[in-house]
């Protein structure tokens, strides 16, 4: 009887094992992530360290981390014996987010297997002289704060409102490259058409943008009957500083700066075509819209007054000035702005 009773218990000793790894084996983790950030086997590794309880029920649970502007996020959707509520965590470390959404769930699941080593820490007592040693942290030193998008609910829909208490020297800076075309009235007594490339450098509160124009050639003639007049073409460089109100995902980039550039000209309908180079120089000043429609992805909208400073003019031969540069000038253009990072 002894030995048959020895022997139920080594079995029993040998199963137990088994059953703590169907317990763990039977919680569905469904874990995505970018090469970037811990694996599912990372995941599953403190997930376990997390939940060492008896009792932990059958449950589920999906994690899916994405890159977004300013670090990354998480969202997950647990189901034990009825789903919960999802959730959205936000953090610029990947691995203080996987440790996050790992808690998230081991709480939703047992969290009395959670609270349990936390119940086994015995608080310091200074009256018995001993040195108090305080906990190690789990926290990476350079980890940036975590925050949650709470979900609120508004009627039947769910809305996401983003928290984020990190100052504003504490947000990265975001890189943009944008693309527009538009009219000007600025160089030439008319309106022409121009092409632009810009690159800005966007802050929470403001931007700095310098910008590239070329604006192609032009010609105009004299009313005197004849053929005689020029042709002008110029590139222009700008450089210009933004306080940017926003609202929502809509920036008002509010803009000051200096732009110029060279002035080519050339004789048309002369026997001597020379080509006469003058530069143009004048203070910026705009407004812009700029309307986030995909991640990466942004519409603008800018309007620019000018006050000319320096004005080139051009004259065939020992003809008057065939036009002067105004001293008020504009110019709008439209355009897509591609986030660099």
């Amino acid at each position: 009887m002894r030995f048959v009773l020895a022997l139920v218990l080594a079995c029993a000793a040998m199963a137990m094992p088994t059953a703590v790894a169907a317990r763990q084996a039977g919680i569905d983790l469904q874990w995505s992530a970018p090469a970037q950030c811990p694996d599912a086997a990372a995941a599953r590794a403190r997930l376990d360290e997390q939940l060492q309880h008896e009792s932990t029920p059958e449950a589920s649970a999906s994690v899916q981390i994405a890159r977004q502007d300013r670090g990354w996020m998480a969202n997950i959707a647990i189901t034990a014996d009825e789903p919960f509520a999802a959730r959205t965590l936000v953090s610029a470390d990947c691995e203080a987010l996987m440790r996050a959404a790992v808690l998230v769930i081991a709480v939703a699941i047992d969290p009395v297997a959670v609270a349990e080593p936390l119940t086994r820490v015995d608080p310091p007592n200074p009256g018995a002289g001993g040195p108090i040693v305080p906990l190690p942290s789990t926290r990476s030193p350079t980890a940036a704060p975590l925050t949650e998008r709470a979900h609120r609910r508004s009627g039947s829909a769910d809305r996401i409102e983003p928290v984020d208490r990190r100052s504003d020297r504490e947000l990265p800076s975001e890189h943009a490259l944008r693309i527009a075309g538009g009219l000007s009235y600025a160089i030439v007594p008319a309106i022409a058409g121009s092409a632009q490339l810009a690159y800005a450098l966007q802050r929470p509160r403001w931007r700095f943008e310098a910008l590239a124009t070329y604006l192609p050639p032009r010609e105009l003639r004299y009313d005197d009957g004849t053929d005689a007049g020029g042709r002008v073409q110029a590139v222009t460089f700008a450089a210009r500083g933004c306080p940017t109100p926003r609202l929502g995902a809509v920036r008002f980039p509010i803009c000051l700066g200096l732009e110029g550039g060279p002035v080519l000209g050339r004789g048309v309908g002369i026997a001597d075509e020379r080509r006469p180079v003058t530069g143009w120089l004048a203070a910026t000043a705009g407004l812009g819209v700029v309307a986030q429609v995909h991640r990466v992805v942004a519409l603008t909208l800018h309007l620019d007054l000018f006050a000319t400073i320096l004005r080139p003019a051009l004259y065939v031969g020992t003809r008057p000035d065939l036009f002067r540069a105004p001293i008020p000038g504009g110019r709008a253009t439209l355009g897509l702005e591609f986030r660099l990072r």
